[in-house]
């Protein structure tokens, strides 16, 4: 698959192709109607980083676990949103999910989900 930039000529240096301020959909991408209708594979998931916010909080009230958080906060305190400067970001923000999975009945519930959650997204 060739890179995605354009070539350079005198009057022009190299750049991408796309405007990352404003992206525009490619035939294919995921916004594109066709892709949402193919069947697709999940190569590498994780329970505990793609866990339903409504179900990390209500697992922690289940087991006593204070979150130190509101409910209706629960989804900005685990959601990856692209803002992180790095890998310790992303890990810190995942590890808020670890200690409700410590429970033999949290880690079904979270795999049962998972399969959920896989089929209603179209992954086969």
């Amino acid at each position: 698959m060739p890179l995605p930039w354009r070539a350079s000529t005198a009057s022009s240096p190299i750049r991408p192709l796309w405007n990352h301020e404003q992206p525009r959909r490619l035939p294919g991408s995921f916004g594109d109607p066709a892709f949402l209708q193919m069947p697709k594979s999940n190569l590498h998931a994780h329970l505990e980083g793609s866990i339903r916010p409504a179900t990390w909080w209500e697992l922690a009230q289940a087991q006593g676990l204070d979150l130190g958080i509101a409910p209706e906060a629960a989804e900005a305190a685990i959601t990856v949103d692209g803002r992180e400067r790095g890998l310790a970001d992303y890990l810190a923000r995942m590890s808020r999910t670890y200690p409700v999975l410590r429970t033999g009945e949290a880690l079904q519930r979270r795999a049962s989900e998972a399969e959920e959650d896989t089929a209603l997204d179209g992954i086969i």
